[in-house]
This record gives structure tokens, C-alpha cells and sequence, in this order.
């Protein structure tokens, strides 16, 4: 009885972890050509403080994320070309990898 079940749990999985480990594949390098040149004004700059320090730009239309030293080169006002990574929705962040 237990060998049935576990052959059975062994065809299952033969299915579906390719399956899962394809789409992962898939979504991860959708996600590395989701990096795009924009221009934004930068009209304000916070600093959270969770756990750890996390740096938000803003601009008119999005929140950014990005890393401390990018933080701190942008000035509130300023328009610059970012590269940015991530796709725009409205509960996520996209993070800015670096600024001209």
C-alpha cells in the first residue's frame, strides 16, 4: 500500500516539478528584461526605517526604491534618467539600479 502511494506521488511530481522549475525559469528572465531608461523629476526623498534602512525617491507619477549612494546623489527637483527594474503595478515599487 505505502509503495502505490509513493509511486504514484513519484509520477505526480515527475510532472509537476519541471513544470514549476519552467515557469520559474520563465518568470526570472522575464524579469531581467523588465529593466527600461525613464526620466523622472524628483519631487520628494524619505528614508524608512524597518528593520533596515530602505531609500524611496519620488517622482510625479511612481515611488522608486533604490540604494543609499543613488539616494543621496539625486536632489529633490532635479529630472534624471534612471535605470530602472521591475514592472510598474500599483502595490509594488520598481528600484532604480542607476542614475545619469
Amino acid at each position: 500500500m505505502e509503495c502505490d502511494d509513493f509511486n504514484r506521488l513519484l509520477k505526480i511530481s515527475k510532472f509537476v516539478v519541471p513544470f514549476l522549475l519552467c515557469t520559474a525559469v520563465g518568470f526570472f528572465i522575464f524579469y531581467q528584461q523588465s529593466s527600461e531608461l525613464i526620466k523622472i523629476e524628483v519631487t520628494h526623498k524619505s528614508i524608512s526605517n524597518a528593520e533596515d534602512y530602505v531609500y524611496h525617491i519620488n517622482s510625479k507619477n511612481e515611488i522608486f526604491v533604490t540604494s543609499e549612494e543613488i539616494y543621496y546623489d539625486l536632489e529633490v527637483g532635479n529630472e534624471y534618467y534612471v535605470g530602472v527594474k521591475g514592472w510598474k503595478t500599483n502595490n509594488t515599487k520598481r528600484r532604480v539600479s542607476w542614475a545619469l
